[in-house]
């Protein structure tokens, strides 16, 4: 069973206990009968996150911790097959201005300038940068690396 059918009402988990979630997000879902007006609700909200998250929209996205900002690197780039850096400009609340991949480099290297990262920063109202870099040969422990620099 999929997650998102645990938040809806008893009556739509005993009928669409074995839809995916794809599915279940998707606009045209064919079992709409079985959802309550809050499920629906529901599942506008997530709908509405979810296309926001595949567009890459980070509209006040706050990365409040090293914790966040590694997995926010890594769903960028984790599993990218080449080295590649990224720069998130922060603001004074921490919530991302910019997020941008600066350099794409080879399965082993990525040739980075300082100045290239610094004309992204002053075109913003820039506090904070966070640079990354991923390291695609597979080691988890070192999948990316990532500098705050104040």
């Amino acid at each position: 069973m999929c997650r998102l059918v645990n938040l809806l009402s008893k009556k739509a988990r005993e009928n669409i206990s074995d839809v995916s979630t794809y599915e279940l997000l998707a606009d045209d879902f064919k079992g709409q009968a079985y959802l309550t007006k809050g499920d629906k609700d529901k599942l506008a909200i997530i709908r509405e996150a979810f296309a926001t998250y595949k567009t890459g929209a980070i509209d006040k996205v706050k990365v409040g911790s090293t914790g966040s900002a590694g997995l926010y690197f890594n769903s960028q780039i984790g599993e990218s097959e080449c080295e590649q850096v990224m720069v998130i400009l922060l603001d004074s609340k921490n919530q991302i201005l910019k997020s941008e991949i600066v350099f794409k480099g080879t399965v082993n290297s990525s040739v980075v300038h300082p100045r290239e990262i610094f004309k992204l920063a002053v075109q913003y109202p820039t506090a904070r940068i966070m640079i990354a870099h991923n390291h695609p040969s597979g080691c988890i422990l070192s999948r990316v690396n990532y500098k705050r620099i104040i």
